[in-house]
């Protein structure tokens, strides 16, 4: 398993031994940065174990490129009709559509809070993406779109 070092934020070191990690059913570890995952991930506290993505769906974590260049972690909230993906970060109340499949990175397969690991096929955590996917402002009062556009619940 690949470690970045401490404190590397996952746009840094994504090049070299990280992919050469990702590569035949490898894994790397990586501390998150920011507090778009908040509650669940803390900034410079929480760890993630990354895989490659094989077949994503609704609420995986997956690290992903923004046509931006910019290197994202957050949690797949809905498949489009068109088959792109709907990125939404835990502590966020926008969707960002348009996410295509050459774009994810990795999958997040475990996270740390300090020392101990959960892994993403935990029931008990399953059951908690769900219900916060259902109580979020996303769910609630429709989409909101990083575009500014919206689209109501239902259509």
């Amino acid at each position: 398993m690949f470690r970045a070092p401490p404190g590397t934020f996952f746009g840094l070191r994504l090049g070299g031994d990280y992919g050469e990690a990702m590569q035949d059913g490898g894994s790397a570890e990586l501390t998150v940065t920011g507090q778009s995952m908040m509650p669940l991930l803390r900034d410079r506290v929480s760890r993630v174990r990354l895989a490659a993505v094989s077949q994503p769906k609704r609420g995986d974590m997956v690290l992903y490129r923004r046509q931006s260049g910019a290197y994202v972690l957050h949690r797949i909230a809905a498949i489009g009709a068109d088959g792109t993906y709907i990125m939404c970060g835990d502590a966020q109340t926008v969707l960002e559509p348009g996410i295509r499949r050459g774009q994810l990175l990795a999958v997040v397969t475990d996270f740390a809070r300090g020392e101990k690991w959960c892994s993403c096929d935990r029931p008990g955590y399953r059951l908690w993406w769900r219900a916060r996917l259902a109580i979020g402002l996303c769910a609630i009062c429709g989409y909101a779109y990083a575009d500014g556009s919206a689209q109501a619940r239902g259509e």
